[in-house]
């Protein structure tokens, strides 16, 4: 039974990327019917807590992967070079390609493999979220024969992928939401200080604005969007977005002299302000829920 479910979610799930199912009963195909006959619907966490090997976590049995892809032996190579004829390279770790990235629906951890098979390389990898369940065919065209080339393909692939990912508008945490108002006030000083310390002289509120997005363009805060209009005043910059994303509100004081910044998710909100008419201090606001509207 357990057979039949691993068969139909190899035909079933969808493909990953651009790479193909692997039909069953092909070469690829049978090698990763046994991972995930042999995974039996763990997870990483499930099958460790069993078989105490984060080497080969799901206790895959080296004879029948030798007879599952008639090679005669496992290659010994750890630096990707290509195998022999009668070698199955395998990394079993069930892993992210190298162990860079968060295993996740998008970037599953897998286990890749590659042999010869009359004098064809075969390559492919078991992959799923959050246990394997799909093996790909991957084409390793000039790239040597092995499993470690599997891998370093895909870690290209996933690479792209968090790219993406960290450039769609989500929400920071709260560390983040520090940083990112820290970083703004910064700016904001060295802005105020060519100004006569006036954060807005004379209401020139789109040059403080630019210090401060120039600033916020880095990887750590690529999130993070700088309202392009002032906030009214510290409450109106304290409220929710209406959906997931991180801004940066900016509120000046009629004189110019005085600052607010808050960095605002759809839940979370953390601030300064400072206005030199109320207080000589700085207010700083730690993380707390945002005002909703």
């Amino acid at each position: 039974m357990r057979a039949l479910l691993a068969v139909a979610l190899l035909i079933a799930t969808p493909v990953f990327g651009a790479d193909e199912v692997a039909e069953q009963g092909t070469p690829v195909g049978l090698v990763g019917q046994l991972i995930v006959d042999s995974a039996d619907e763990r997870t990483y966490e499930e099958a460790f807590a069993q078989t105490k090997s984060s080497f080969n976590v799901f206790g895959l049995d080296e004879g029948l992967l030798l007879s599952a892809s008639g090679m005669r032996r496992f290659s010994q190579d750890m630096t990707g070079s290509a195998i022999r004829a009668g070698e199955l390279s395998i990394l079993m770790q069930f892993n992210t390609p190298g162990g860079k990235f968060e295993p996740t629906a998008e970037t599953p951890a897998m286990i890749p493999f590659a042999f010869l098979k009359d004098g064809v390389c075969q390559a492919g990898y078991t992959a799923g979220f959050p246990t394997p369940t799909t093996t790909y065919v991957v084409d390793l065209a000039d790239a040597p024969c092995s499993a470690y080339s599997v891998a370093d393909l895909k870690a290209a692939d996933y690479a792209a992928i968090e790219e993406a990912r960290e450039n769609e508008a989500h929400s920071l945490a709260d560390g983040p939401l520090e940083q990112a108002v820290r970083a703004a006030y910064s700016a904001a000083l060295k802005h105020a200080a060519a100004h006569d310390n006036y954060f807005a002289p004379n209401g020139d509120f789109d040059t403080l604005r630019a210090a401060i997005a120039t600033a916020l363009e880095t990887d750590e805060f690529k999130a993070v969007v700088v309202t392009a209009m002032p906030s009214k005043d510290l409450a109106a910059a304290s409220a929710c977005l209406p959906v997931e994303g991180t801004e940066l509100r900016i509120a000046v004081n009629a004189p110019g002299d005085g600052l607010t910044l808050a960095a605002v998710t759809d839940t979370r909100v953390f601030s300064y302000h400072y206005d030199p008419h109320e207080a000589a201090d700085i207010k700083v606001a730690a993380a707390k829920a945002c005002n909703k509207l």
